[in-house]
């Protein structure tokens, strides 16, 4: 029974194998069919499963920052955040977000408050006092705790009204432009990161990418920002491009910077800064200049910020504003969960990334292999296979699978197949024939009549481009023709015809009816011409004149030539243009004639007139202008530092400031100036200058007129010399020389009777009141205008003794030459008298003249020690010279004056031993002092107190034998203390020596002067 019920079983298993697997080999396809299906249902659960985490293609997938384990504050804290900008503006907005994203996930319990100081439509600052004001208003009694400023301006705004606004808070700043420790030096409790672009390693990839590409036109604005990103560009760029050349772009609206753009060689790229506002104050996003650039360039446009990706620019090595604004957030962060602002460092590494737009790569034709690693790449398209990988090998499993069964199902339709296959097969080769041999026939007339079209489409389009030839030749104004040597056959356009005023049926078709048109006196040179260039086999360029028969009017034409050969190398056809050029020859001409009728104007009014570009710093000058300047009109003018040398030093210096004053603030100038011209004599100019405004009023430039005026100053010269003709005509020339002598020593003895009344006068009234004070001014005020009244007089004596003594007017015996030079040394120490007397009252009515300048203590020194060396070698005194090399700024000719005075002493009242001379600097290295030490008489303790005094002469035993009027001493003092600034002090040993101390600043203010 047992048995019998396995049987059963068995044989319902074969039945049921049989019903549904049919053979073994059906079988075992089934089973592989049956572990197939269940692969591809796992491999449907697994694409399901991961389904969500399919990633889109690189450069789509926003960048996210890693969530930071940042602590939940309990407490309610406040953070104010300070943009630079206005709100839609791409970069304050993202860094704004990555602030508030940071914070945000940080704590619920964070308050935030945002505000704009809209810097980009008030680059200039000048709204800041009205911002502080409100400002104080809002937040003054508020305990804000931590300030976060984005960009540059709201930096400086914080910085320079903390103190008033948040003393108390710390600062965290981010997206700083060309960070410097500098800017937040004597600072306490702040921080951030500084905003570093990469500029160099975008132009590194860039001309990577573009290996053909010369010049890099870097496009900026001329904000604060701008120009910080510039300075920082081109630091980084530095010295890694020496075969590239960089241009900035200058202060444009949005205009000229589209026109800039279109003119850009095929060889450069642009590199795109910072630029969000425009010379007439637009103001324009990042988004948008970048539409901007990619429009109007015919060129790759780069950038560095990532705010432009996407919208023109092919890429580069971007900074993000959100990264830097969620960077900003964890340092606020920090410093609200106890960290101190000042214990964390500024942040210098750049937040840059290397990304691509596709769209870009494709216009310009760059590779995507070509990129560097690592790199990003935006709005490339999406790969269906690498996005959905399990489905598509899914979809092959099940592929191979039904294939696999189609080839089973096909292998048992196989053999039935070949029986019908081998009845059909006879029937199909006729068939195939016939349908080969119409199909032959069809193609055979498509072909022809395609041939057809296409003819007749090609003579319509050559028909349209000869009327469009045509239409451009008359339009220009150029027509061509064809000379065909073989035949003599010569052809010419409609625009020819037109030129040559013919109609072309009067037109003899050969080259002698051409050269019948052409002017009789162009003729033989248009036929030598044409005729040279056959026999050499090149081609010409020539303009000549013809006449139009039809109303006999002379034109200028420009004929162009070029000639082809056949295979044997034989000259067989010429071909060439005429462009009709009488309009320009006439412009040309008109032209010729206004500036031979402005320089002949210019010449005959000794008028010169010039143009400078102060941008490119070129001048031009008219013809008169180098004939007034004696200069080679052939040689280019010179730039505005080499003109400066045409006029002697003096005359540029009075005209360089005239210049500079004109460029800053439009006022003209009208200066007589003297030519250095050491060929000739000496020429003088009047040189008259005005501003030159653009269409904004800004100065670029000057433009004026330079006048001969030699003559009149000649004129001027000449009259001059005959006052002096006439006052020395004045003067007797047989006075007797003895006589005039004895006079002048009977002057010079009342001379020192009035000088020794005035010193006992001035010693009594030592202790005047202030009446007293006034009436000792008037008494210097006279002594000077008296001495300037004796100084004319004298300085003829002087003159006129030199004359006779030297013989200029005759021969003079021993005895008169002595007696000429006791008048000659008489006459000169008055004057040196004279001269003292004026310095003094000069000083003491407070009119003398201070001249402030840089010289060196050494070279004065020098000078005044060079001047006594005769004295010092006849008298056979020992000089020791100690200076020192000291730059100095004071009045060099009273120094001088004063060293000259007391070395003088020194060497007059010494007879044997030295002479020294020293200076070192005192007190902290601001003063100097020089010394004059001497070996001679010395002085008297007692007479120390009135050494310096006016118009005192000491008693000694040289007394009789040194000259002198006791007005050195004073002098030096006067000038030391009232002119210098300084102090003298003399110290002395009776019968030993004299040392005598001058102490002056080394650099003398404008009040010591005055």
């Amino acid at each position: 029974m047992k048995q019998s019920m396995m049987q059963k079983v068995n044989i319902f298993l074969r039945q049921f194998s049989t019903v549904f697997f049919g053979s073994r080999k059906a079988a075992f396809v089934s089973s592989l069919v049956s572990i197939a299906i269940a692969a591809l249902l796992y491999i449907v659960y697994l694409q399901i499963k991961e389904a969500a985490h399919i990633e889109l293609p690189t450069g789509l997938v926003d960048i996210k920052t890693t969530k930071s384990s940042t602590t939940l504050f309990k407490a309610s804290q406040e953070i104010l955040v300070l943009n630079s900008y206005h709100r839609g503006h791409a970069w304050s907005d993202n860094e704004t977000a990555g602030i508030l994203e940071i914070l945000q996930e940080a704590s619920p319990n964070i308050r935030y408050n945002i505000e704009y100081l809209d810097c980009k439509y008030h680059p200039k600052a000048e709204h800041f006092e009205a911002v502080k004001d409100l400002f104080k208003l809002k937040y003054a009694n508020r305990d804000i705790p931590v300030v976060i400023v984005t960009d540059n301006p709201a930096l400086e705004f914080v910085l320079k009204y903390r103190s008033l606004l948040f003393p108390r808070s710390s600062i965290v700043f981010c997206g700083i432009n060309n960070y410097k420790k500098e800017m937040i030096e004597g600072q306490e409790n702040i921080t951030g990161l500084a905003e570093a672009l990469d500029a160099g390693n975008t132009v590194k990839t860039a001309l990577k990418l573009h290996p053909k590409a010369r010049e890099v036109f870097v496009v900026h604005d001329y904000t604060t920002t701008g120009l910080a990103t510039r300075r920082e560009a081109e630091e980084q760029i530095k010295g890694m491009f020496d075969q590239i050349s960089f241009r900035y772009a200058e202060d444009m609206t949005k205009k000229e910077l589209t026109q800039r753009l279109e003119k850009l060689p095929q060889d450069s790229l642009v590199l795109a800064l910072t630029y969000n506002v425009f010379r007439d104050g637009e103001v324009i996003t990042h988004e948008n200049l970048a539409r901007l650039l990619s429009a109007n360039s015919p060129v790759p446009v780069y950038g560095v910020h990532n705010e432009r990706l996407g919208y023109g620019i092919v890429g580069g090595s971007l900074l993000s504003g959100k990264l830097h604004g969620s960077q900003a957030a964890r340092i606020a962060l920090k410093i609200l969960s106890g960290l101190p602002a000042s214990n964390i460092p500024v942040d210098m590494s750049p937040q840059t990334r290397v990304m691509f737009d596709y769209n870009q790569l494709v216009r310009f034709g760059v590779p995507i292999k070509d990129l560097p690693e690592d790199s990003v790449v935006v709005n490339r398209p999406v790969s269906f296979i690498s996005s959905h990988k399990y489905l598509v090998l899914s979809t092959l499993l099940v592929i191979i699978i039904l294939t696999s069964g189609i080839i089973i199902l096909g292998s048992n339709l196989y053999r039935r197949e070949l029986a019908e296959d081998a009845l059909r097969k006879s029937k199909e080769e006729l068939e195939m024939r016939v349908t080969g041999r119409t199909a032959e026939l069809k193609n055979a007339n498509e072909q022809l009549h395609f041939e057809l079209t296409e003819r007749k489409r090609a003579q319509e389009l050559l028909e349209l481009s000869e009327h469009r030839l045509s239409e451009a030749q008359r339009i220009a104004h150029v027509g061509s023709w064809e000379l065909d040597l073989l035949k003599n056959e010569l052809t010419w356009s409609d625009e020819i015809y037109r030129i040559f005023g013919l109609p072309p049926q009067e037109f003899g078709a050969t080259y002698e009816a051409f050269l019948d048109a052409v002017h009789p006196d162009d003729r033989d040179y248009v036929n030598s011409s044409y005729t040279c260039s056959v026999e050499r086999d090149v081609p010409y360029d020539i303009m000549h004149r013809i006449v139009r028969k039809s109303n006999g009017e002379v034109r200028y034409v420009h004929e162009k030539c070029e000639h082809t050969r056949d295979a044997s190398g034989r000259i067989v056809k010429s071909v060439g243009t005429v462009q009709d050029i009488t309009e320009l020859k006439q412009a040309e001409e008109a032209l010729r004639q206004r500036e031979s009728e402005l320089n002949e104007s210019q010449r005959l009014a000794h008028i010169g007139s010039w143009d400078w570009n102060a941008t490119t710093d070129t001048i031009w000058w008219s013809d008169e202008y180098y004939r007034i300047y004696n200069l080679d009109p052939k040689l280019p003018p010179p730039n505005y530092i080499e003109h400066l040398k045409v006029y002697t030093s003096e005359s540029a210096a009075r005209l360089d400031p005239a210049v500079k004053r004109s460029m800053e603030t439009g006022e003209p100038y009208e200066l007589d100036l003297e030519l250095a011209d050491p060929s000739a004599a000496t020429r003088w100019i009047v040189a008259r200058g005005e501003a030159k405004r653009d269409a904004s009023s800004r100065i670029w430039g000057l433009r004026g007129t330079a006048q001969n005026i030699t003559e009149r100053k000649m004129a001027e010269e000449k009259i001059r010399r005959l006052n002096e003709e006439l006052e020395q005509r004045v003067i007797t020339r047989t006075a007797d020389l003895e006589k005039m002598s004895l006079e002048l020593q009977d002057s010079q003895r009342a001379l020192m009777n009035i000088v020794d009344d005035l010193n006992r006068k001035t010693l009594e009234l030592e202790d005047a009141n202030n009446k007293l004070k006034e009436l000792d001014r008037l008494k210097s005020m006279f002594i000077a205008s008296m001495s300037h009244e004796l100084r004319t007089p004298l300085n003829s004596i002087i003159g006129f003794s030199s004359v006779l003594h030297d013989g200029w007017i005759g021969q003079v015996n021993a005895e008169q030459k002595e007696n000429l030079a006791t008048i000659l040394r008489s006459g000169k120490h008055l004057l040196s008298l004279i001269n003292d007397v004026i310095d003094v009252s000069k000083i003491e009515s407070g009119k003398i003249e201070i001249t402030h300048e840089d010289f060196d203590v050494y070279d004065v020194v020098s000078e005044a020690v060079e001047l006594f060396k005769k004295d010092i070698q006849d008298k056979g005194l020992d000089l020791k010279v100690e200076p020192i090399h000291l730059a100095v700024h004071t009045d060099r000719r009273r120094l001088l004056q004063c060293l000259v005075n007391l070395i003088s002493n020194a060497i007059k009242f010494t007879e044997k031993g030295s002479v020294r001379v020293t200076a070192k600097l005192i007190r902290s290295s601001e003063w100097i002092e020089i010394s004059v030490e001497d070996t001679g008489i010395g002085i008297r303790e007692e007479d120390l107190t009135r050494l310096f005094r006016a118009f005192v002469r000491l008693h000694s035993p040289l007394s009789t034998s040194v000259k002198g009027t006791g007005l050195g001493l004073s002098l030096t003092k006067k000038i030391v203390t009232e002119v210098l600034g300084g102090e003298i002090s003399a110290q002395s040993v009776y019968g030993k020596g004299s040392r005598f101390v001058i102490r002056i600043p080394v650099k003398l203010k404008v009040e010591a002067g005055k």
